[in-house]
């Protein structure tokens, strides 16, 4: 299996990057999870001679623009395109003032008109490899309890801490690819369900969006301490985490640096 990284807040040179994930899954099938802030997935898959638009299905994290602005680049497209996520992902959201949208250029009835929408709260199996994880249960006492999005109910802004955020698992030979798009939901959280759903109790590798952004010390050692305990082997952070995170899960782990313009190998 491989896994291209089209759009990253950083890329190697001659490939654009911009605030946003978009990765190329070519395993089981051959799938996207997420389209990015805009066309640069696009315009990083032909420079990586990828023909994107025979794909035919695309998995959504959430409905955050910075992952998922893309879908507008396939509205057009035929035969329309299956796009799996969570039944919240077109929620019309904001950055803690209604001023600053943050939610998908597209809404969910045009998205009915433009794609085959497939959205489940619940697991649901793509193929026999793959799970889309559906909405993350936050069991843990320090992840996804903070959040500074919002939304309008009954006419006033009220707390958003983006329930769609879900994430991808992929069965390998050597234990569970956990792909996730920002980890607001906690990237524990989501591990220890994908586990649940899948029955695996191996993790080989986590990668994609870790929503570690200005986070206290102590959660940082408790995630420290998460990945160490379950011999997480290969953690990939590519979106959504400063470098004080960085370092310090750098400190006690083996951390991978890849950027938009990479290709990742695993075995099936």
């Amino acid at each position: 299996m491989k896994i291209y990284i089209l759009s990253n807040d950083e890329a190697k040179e001659g490939f654009e990057s911009e605030f946003g994930l978009s990765l190329f899954i070519e395993g089981k099938e051959k799938l996207l999870f997420d389209t990015g802030a805009s066309d640069v997935f696009k315009k990083n898959a032909e420079k990586l001679k990828l023909k994107i638009d025979g794909v035919k299905t695309i998995v959504a994290s959430h409905g955050h623009a910075d992952h998922n602005s893309g879908l507008e680049v396939f509205e057009e497209s035929e035969p329309k395109k299956r796009v799996i996520g969570h039944p919240k992902m077109f929620q019309k959201r904001y950055l803690r003032r209604e001023d600053a949208y943050v939610g998908l250029p597209i809404t969910k009835l045009e998205a009915d008109d433009s794609f085959e929408l497939e959205l489940h709260s619940e697991p649901f199996n793509i193929n026999d490899s793959m799970v889309f994880l559906g909405e993350i249960p936050r069991k843990n006492d320090f992840e996804g309890k903070r959040t500074n999005f919002s939304f309008f109910s009954n006419d006033r802004l009220v707390a958003d801490f983006t329930p769609d955020d879900s994430a991808l698992a992929i069965k390998t030979s050597k234990g569970l690819v956990v792909v996730t798009g920002c980890s607001h939901s906690g990237i524990c959280n989501i591990l220890e369900y994908a586990k649940q759903v899948t029955g695996e109790k191996k993790i080989l590798a986590v990668i994609g969006g870790f929503h570690m952004l200005e986070v206290h010390d102590s959660t940082l050692n408790k995630t420290v301490n998460y990945l160490k305990d379950n011999g997480v082997e290969k953690i990939i952070p590519l979106h959504c985490i400063d470098e004080a995170a960085l370092k310090r899960l750098g400190e006690d782990l083996s951390i991978e640096k890849h950027v938009a313009g990479d290709v990742i190998e695993f075995e099936d």
